[in-house]
């Protein structure tokens, strides 16, 4: 399967707006996703666990990694909301 996850804010600025990745599984966890982008040199993993990097899949933000991610999913990546 094909997963396109769309980067906003400094991981846009970092990374490109999007990131394409092949699978060769039907299914798999948000864990299971964020390793393969860490190990591509895409490090938001590490952002994730430390509440600097924001989720969403089909405008559900997450908050755990043991959500099952599909081809069908819309997957977004940000950094949270702050200003003043």
């Amino acid at each position: 399967m094909e997963l396109i996850i769309k980067l906003f804010a400094k991981y846009r600025e970092l990374y490109g707006g999007e990131i394409k990745i092949t699978i060769d599984k039907n299914e798999i966890t948000l864990k299971e996703l964020l390793n393969i982008l860490n190990k591509n040199s895409i490090n938001i993993k590490d952002d994730f666990y430390q509440g600097k990097a924001i989720i969403s899949i089909n405008c559900d933000v997450v908050d755990s990694d043991d959500v099952v991610v599909k081809a069908s999913d819309e997957i977004v990546i940000y950094p949270p909301v702050s200003g003043g």
